[in-house]
């Protein structure tokens, strides 16, 4: 019924991480691996990593761009009979309680076409080569007022940017959240779609863009939840299912000359600004996803964002952001409201 794709197109030496019980520990026999890239050296590694660890594997068309490969991902999961599917980049991962959720809700009779993000998590390693300690951090979930413009530009000098081309990156970062900050998830700049449907999987990324693919999908696919034409909702990343892993560059960093170059925004804002005068454009959130749990969820990995408490005097019970409110109640009796996240 579900089957969990991972999209790759180099550092083979990542896709352990999915299969190893101190990662996701994803079900071999519900996974394949989609190989997208222009690199021969890191197709055939790729290729020779799935064999040696008898992983499912298909080679696709690649044009650069990762909107291709989240195109071919999409177009392999139509080709197959299964109902649903989760998206995974190569060099992230999903949590145990990510991979035991999806099931539960492809398994449901209920599920949604598509399955966005909010408070999503990501693990970064330290500046220095020598610092091997990662750190969580939540850099999708910011506004424009908590952006320090000062600081940002003082770091852009400082890492080498012209005045000139800092002055005008930091133009397109405000226009960039003067879209994201109103049709974004609340307090979000980016909401990436990880769930889908063998209706919400007919929609298609862009292949015009490097960077921003993710998010212009997921407008997308809002817009078409708005008009009603599919069912779309928004998890709360509390606890995370989905884990953002920056230990390599990736298409970012390369595209953006090591965090260096963000004329990536001007196009960016220029497809989103396309959108708007389509009227495709909401601002309004999504319904979060509930989950009345009627057994105890995977809590091995709370410890990464952890999940909401909902206290009754001097007792608390712990359960993720997206429990039902009939869940909780079915527990206190009574409706509690939430004291941590």
């Amino acid at each position: 019924m579900l089957k969990f794709y991972i999209l790759v197109s180099s550092n083979p030496g990542c896709l352990w991480r999915h299969f190893s019980p101190d990662y996701s520990a994803l079900p071999k026999n519900q996974t394949e691996v989609i190989i997208n890239t222009t690199n021969e050296l890191e197709r055939r590694d790729l290729v020779q990593f799935c064999k040696d660890f008898d992983i499912s594997y298909t080679v696709t068309k690649s044009n650069g761009t990762p909107g291709r490969g989240k195109n071919s991902v999409l177009q392999k999961f139509l080709q197959s009979n299964h109902e649903y599917c989760v998206q995974i980049d190569g060099d992230d991962y999903l949590t145990p309680h990510g991979v035991e959720l999806y099931q539960q809700i492809a398994e449901s009779g209920s599920a949604p076409d598509a399955i966005c993000l909010k408070n999503q998590v990501s693990m970064i390693p330290g500046r220095k080569i020598s610092d091997k300690k990662l750190s969580i951090s939540k850099f999708f979930t910011i506004t424009d007022e908590q952006v320090d413009y000062q600081e940002l530009k003082a770091s852009m000098l400082e890492d080498g940017v012209s005045a000139e081309n800092a002055k005008q990156f930091l133009e397109y970062k405000k226009e960039f959240h003067s879209y994201c900050d109103k049709y974004v998830e609340a307090d979000e700049t980016h909401s990436r779609v990880v769930f889908y449907s063998r209706r919400a999987a007919g929609y298609r990324f862009r292949e015009n863009i490097k960077i921003g693919e993710d998010t212009l999908h997921y407008y997308d696919l809002k817009d078409s939840h708005m008009q009603g034409e599919l069912r779309m909702v928004c998890n709360d990343e509390a606890p995370a299912t989905y884990i953002y892993r920056q230990d390599t560059g990736g298409t970012v960093y390369t595209e953006t000359n090591g965090f260096q170059d963000w004329a990536w925004m001007k196009n960016f804002n220029t497809e989103v600004q396309k959108l708007f005068d389509s009227g495709k454009l909401w601002d309004i959130d999504l319904p979060l996803l509930e989950i009345d749990y009627t057994t105890p969820p995977c809590m091995e990995d709370f410890k990464v964002a952890g999940p909401v408490g909902y206290r009754k005097g001097n007792r608390v019970v712990w359960l993720p952001a997206n429990a039902s409110m009939s869940c909780v109640q079915r527990l206190w009796q009574d409706y509690s409201t939430p004291v941590e996240k």
